[in-house]
C-alpha cells in the first residue's frame, strides 16, 4: 500500500487528521460517546460515587468508548465527590476544591 492512500484514508473533507480513528469519527463511521454520557448523567442522580466508579470501570472494560479521556474529564466529579468528602472532613477544610490528588485517589 502507498504512502499517498494511507494519507488519503485520514483526509476527510480535505481535511487531513491525525489518526486513522479521528478520520472515522468525522466520516460518522464511528459511534459517539453520547449514550454513555447519558448514562453516566442519569446514574449520577441515582448512585452513590462507588457504585459510579464500577459503572465507569464497567463503560471503559466492555464498551470501549470512542473518546475514553473526555468521558472521564465529564465524569470525574461525580465519581469522586466521596473522596472530597472525606479528605474535607479530615483536614476541616470545608471549602477544599476538587484536585488531582482527589482524582488520583478516585482512580485507585
Amino acid at each position: 500500500m502507498s504512502v499517498f492512500i494511507l494519507g488519503y484514508l485520514k483526509t476527510v473533507d480535505e481535511n487531513f487528521k491525525e489518526t486513522y480513528q479521528a478520520a472515522c469519527r468525522a466520516r460518522g463511521l464511528l459511534e459517539n460517546d453520547d449514550h454513555w454520557e447519558n448514562t453516566r448523567r442519569e446514574a449520577s442522580l441515582l448512585q452513590c460515587p462507588i457504585q459510579l466508579r464500577e459503572l465507569f470501570v464497567v463503560i471503559h472494560l466492555f464498551c470501549q468508548p470512542s473518546e475514553p479521556f473526555k468521558l472521564w474529564d465529564s465524569f470525574k466529579d461525580d465519581l469522586c465527590e466521596d473522596v472530597r468528602h472525606r479528605i474535607r472532613q479530615e483536614n476541616q477544610d470545608f471549602a477544599l476544591p476538587y484536585n488531582e490528588n482527589i482524582y488520583n485517589e478516585g482512580l485507585i
